[in-house]
């Protein structure tokens, strides 16, 4: 019997149609693998040991992280340690008891209240040589003249 499929022409076979499998295949489908009792136990050994590793590395990583908060809290105390003292030090350096003595001491500084002028001096007017001995009359001319405006000098400056 030549059968014919689409193009191609089967000789000498029987073919079944679509749908159903020939009795061989029928019969092995029907049935279920079964386990034997060790591979059950074995599979349920398996299970345990993932669950029991996955515990353990969620146990270690929150050790971890329970170490790594306790280093940073420390460092956060130091650090407020260490804020409270620069701002203590900073209120002392900037007290205004401290300021006054270093500008009074160091700087020679003195109070708005306390500056004492010194006597307008009037350039102009001579210089009273009757006080003045007799050798040392140069010296003071000289320094009469360097004291002395040098408007001269200053039109000239100009020109």
């Amino acid at each position: 019997m030549v059968m014919t499929r689409g193009n191609t022409a089967i000789s000498g076979q029987q073919v079944e149609p679509r749908g159903k499998l020939p009795p061989a295949a029928a019969k092995g489908r029907g049935r279920r693998l079964r386990l034997g009792p060790m591979a059950l136990y074995g599979g349920i050994i398996c299970l345990t040991v993932i669950i029991a590793l996955l515990y353990l590395s969620q146990y270690a990583i929150l050790a971890h992280l329970s170490l790594q908060i306790n280093s940073l809290q420390g460092k956060v105390e130091a650090l407020e340690r260490e804020n409270r003292n620069l701002q203590h030090q900073a209120a002392h350096l900037s007290s205004l008891d401290r300021v006054e003595r270093i500008a009074r001491h160091d700087l020679g500084m003195v109070p708005f209240a306390e500056i004492r002028y010194l006597p307008e001096l009037n350039i102009n007017t001579e210089i009273d040589t009757k006080e003045v001995k007799p050798g040392e009359e140069e010296i003071v001319s000289k320094l009469a003249n360097l004291l002395r405006p040098k408007t001269a000098l200053a039109e000239g400056f100009g020109q």
